[in-house]
């Protein structure tokens, strides 16, 4: 695996500091076993504010649009139900109060299992974008500290996905990707002198998932993700 160029030198740094038992936002037994940071809000999703659960959210949907465009019609399907599957009903309340509606989601995801056309299936792909963009909007929110909860939680759910160097849950491999991409887009709409760099960095995640959303054989080890990560977030 081959570290994103934007970041190696960085790294190799933070190796060093490792090495002398320092470490930049988790310490060496996190890393050795693939957890997230301790005390990291993705300890308590059952009590998330409205904006970190829409991020949440989000990043579930951003799987399954990504493994649409990947020709995984089924997996996609089972991502963007999330919404309506994986949110608690108390949750859902504060969800609603900015206008969640659950039916774009059962009805994409339903036209996702039948393998309906692209005719039908891009423009209710683009109505669940635009919903959430709308919902965003609406439920406002510190742009670091939902950067700062959606990395944590892919380093959360990759820490899942791969073990022992395996493939050990595609759908918590392929959710961690997708909250990857959430986290890019909030550092999009972050001012111009600030959002440049983070940008750059947060998507060079990517690299990590060597196909994208798609399973692999031999995956990029978690601890890799959790270092990269923990040095982005140490400069928020």
């Amino acid at each position: 695996m081959t570290l994103p160029l934007p970041l190696l030198p960085k790294i190799l740094f933070v190796l060093a500091l490792a090495s002398c038992s320092l470490t930049i936002g988790v310490d060496n037994k996190t890393l050795a076993n693939n957890e997230a940071p301790k005390n990291s809000s993705v300890e308590q999703k059952d009590v998330l504010p409205t904006p970190l659960r829409l991020a949440f959210m989000s990043g579930h949907v951003s799987a399954g649009i990504a493994l649409y465009h990947a020709g995984e019609l089924k997996m996609a399907a089972s991502h963007l139900m999330h919404p309506v599957s994986e949110t608690p009903a108390d949750e859902r309340i504060g969800l609603n109060d900015i206008g969640f509606n659950l039916e774009i989601f059962e009805s994409v995801s339903a036209a996702l299992e039948t393998q309906e056309s692209a005719a039908i299936l891009l423009p209710l792909l683009e109505e669940a974008e635009k919903h959430l963009d709308r919902m965003r909007e609406k439920a406002g929110g510190d742009p670091i500290k939902i950067i700062r909860f959606l990395l944590e939680t892919s380093v959360e759910e990759y820490s899942v996905g791969v073990r022992d160097g395996k493939l050990t849950d595609v759908g918590e491999y392929q959710d961690a990707f997708g909250f990857v991409l959430v986290a890019a887009e909030h550092a999009r709409r972050l001012p111009k002198t600030s959002r440049e760099r983070l940008v750059a960095e947060i998507l060079s995640l990517q690299d990590y998932w060597l196909q994208g959303p798609l399973p692999v054989e031999t995956p990029t080890p978690a601890e890799n993700i959790a270092l990269t990560v923990n040095l982005i977030l140490s400069q928020l």
